[in-house]
């Protein structure tokens, strides 16, 4: 048995975040994924999948498109004191850490889950580490969330309401990507982070698994405002992929989907709706209105190939 078929097993009898399920893994990574297994007796306590990346001839381990966090499976359950739950978490870093230095990458980056806030192994194998940050919106009570958010918030949900309505099936996707994603990010001047095919999986596979949703905003005369793709696991529910369409309106738009998309995580069941950052300035202050927590995670890095820098320097240099 391969270490992917023991974990996609394991995973079965354990829940584990939305970006390290085997089927989510299959789609972002294009099945070019593999997983680290740290086991003691035959018994798995803790997995580290991880997304491999081919490229000019260097090899790297990389966050998948669309997954802002990665994280491990870890089972405390043979641990009966703290000291033996650090322990667990430092020797299987550790282990994970030595594995790597042995690989032969050209660079290492690895987003761990704010519920993962430990890297002492990979320290101790001269990895670095970077606090990055997220917001999380409690919307066990729905109504108390909704108090909860800044005056010009509510004002801004409030006036959306009068003027649009969310719609959240019979989508033609390739217009969603074409005319609504790609046009905001090449607003940006960025290129779309990822393909059709990749969004199309994600948001058919997520509906057929029910843990996914896209909500569209429109106005009277049915032109589209604004998207909005959330996706879930068993405890928390993601802002994943935004767009809209360049008008005066759009912020109102996108309040209002994110604010249905909240609505839609309490009717689930669910805690906590994850923000998903974000470190961009201007992004940051918006998140903020919505008065999230402001949750930590770790981001893990080891460069090995100065080479490798150095030419992703010239490239970034001739664009």
């Amino acid at each position: 048995m391969t270490n992917r078929q023991k974990y996609i097993a394991l995973i079965k009898e354990n829940k584990v975040n939305l970006f390290i399920q085997d089927w989510w893994l299959d789609i972002v990574c294009n099945e070019d994924w593999d997983v680290f297994l740290y086991e003691q007796e035959g018994k798995i306590l803790v997995a580290f999948p991880y997304n491999i990346h081919k490229t000019t001839g260097f090899k790297t381990i990389v966050p998948a498109v669309l997954t802002p966090i990665s994280g491990m499976f870890i089972d405390y359950s043979l641990c009966n004191r703290l000291s033996e739950q650090y322990s667990l978490e430092n020797k299987s870093t550790e282990a994970f850490a030595e594995f790597l230095n042995k690989e032969k990458l050209a660079y290492f980056h690895y987003h761990l889950s704010p519920k993962n806030f430990f890297w002492l192994g990979f320290y101790w194998k001269g990895f670095s580490s970077t606090v990055h940050y997220t917001y999380k919106v409690n919307v066990e009570n729905i109504e108390e969330c909704f108090h909860s958010f800044l005056p010009v918030m509510r004002k801004n949900i409030r006036r959306a309401e009068r003027k649009f309505h969310i719609e959240t099936s019979d989508f033609d996707l390739k217009d969603i990507y074409d005319n609504i994603l790609c046009s905001t990010y090449k607003k940006q001047k960025i290129q779309t982070p990822y393909s059709f095919p990749v969004f199309k999986q994600i948001v058919e596979q997520s509906y057929k698994r029910n843990q996914g949703l896209l909500l569209v905003a429109k106005d009277s005369e049915e032109k589209t405002m604004g998207v909005l793709f959330i996706a879930w696991d068993n405890e928390t529910c993601y802002n994943l992929i935004s767009g809209f369409t360049n008008s005066n309106e759009q912020n109102y738009a996108m309040s209002l989907l994110t604010w249905q998309a909240m609505k839609h995580t309490n009717a689930l069941g669910l805690k906590d709706f994850d923000m998903e950052g974000s470190m961009i300035k201007n992004i940051e202050h918006y998140f903020r209105f919505f008065s999230g927590k402001r949750t930590p995670y770790l981001i893990i890095e080891k460069r090995y190939s100065k080479i490798f820098f150095l030419l992703k320097r010239i490239k970034k240099l001739l664009k």
